[in-house]
């Protein structure tokens, strides 16, 4: 859900900025150089560590924000445009001219019902029960096929993935590409390793998918049990995918 929900706000979204764009032009923007000397280290020579010498400074002084696991100047950049749409989006909301039946106006909305936690604090897990029913009314291959069409304009229920894009192995054409839906933990090696780290990141993954179906309704021991259940059933899903040394082969 909360992918549907980001990529309509994406669909909406650049036709407020553009709006908002063209009333604010005449304000003075703080300027940024694209590439800030001052995060370079001189005082390493380029033939030895280019990367250093581009990034030294920078690197000394800069500390991974407690709430990311990772920071570069893409994050930056992502973090910057994330705040960038949110004020847009603030300014636009106290605007009477963006009207529900504009682009604008329904980003303004889509934005709104987000933002409404007292709502959908009452709400609860109402408005996921219809679909919850849906999944639990699959008793076979024929049903699960069916639903798997009904849900397709909805963004899926993530057992593959199709798009239209470059053609990995000939950059003059556009081709389908289908992939395997995303699972809980983040790629195969995490399911099939058997080292001690991988172990315990299995072990607080069910901890965390018990907590999460018991936030359903189930109890605790029935949470337990299915949470067991999605894992053995993800790592059956993980196993005939490539590695990471093989995803980055295009040629397969």
């Amino acid at each position: 859900m909360k992918k549907i929900i980001s990529n309509a706000v994406l669909f909406v979204l650049p036709a407020l900025i553009a709006t908002s764009a063209v009333q604010a032009q005449d304000t003075t923007a703080k300027k940024e150089p694209g590439i800030n000397v001052n995060f370079m280290d001189k005082k390493v020579k380029p033939t030895d560590d280019f990367f250093r010498y581009v990034n030294g400074t920078w690197l000394d002084n800069t500390q991974i924000p407690n709430d990311k696991t990772r920071w570069g100047s893409f994050d930056e950049l992502r973090q910057k445009t994330d705040t960038d749409a949110l004020a847009i989006l603030k300014e636009a909301t106290k605007n009477p001219i963006y009207k529900s039946n504009t682009d604008q106006g329904k980003a303004i909305n889509l934005y709104l019902s987000i933002m409404d936690t007292v709502a959908r604090n009452k709400q609860g897990i109402t408005p996921l029960k219809p679909y919850l029913a849906k999944i639990n009314a699959v008793k076979n291959a024929t049903d699960l096929q069916a639903l798997l069409i009904q849900m397709a304009p909805q963004g899926g229920l993530g057992f593959f993935g199709v798009g239209i894009g470059v053609d990995a192995k000939n950059s003059n054409r556009n081709v389908i590409n289908v992939g395997p839906g995303s699972v809980g933990l983040p790629d195969r090696d995490y399911y099939v390793s058997e080292d001690a780290d991988s172990k315990e990141k299995r072990a607080k993954y069910v901890l965390h998918l018990t907590k999460m179906l018991q936030l359903i309704g189930e109890k605790p021991a029935e949470a337990q049990a299915n949470a067991d259940k999605i894992l053995a059933f993800e790592t059956a899903m993980s196993k005939p995918r490539f590695d990471r040394v093989e995803r980055r082969d295009r040629r397969k």
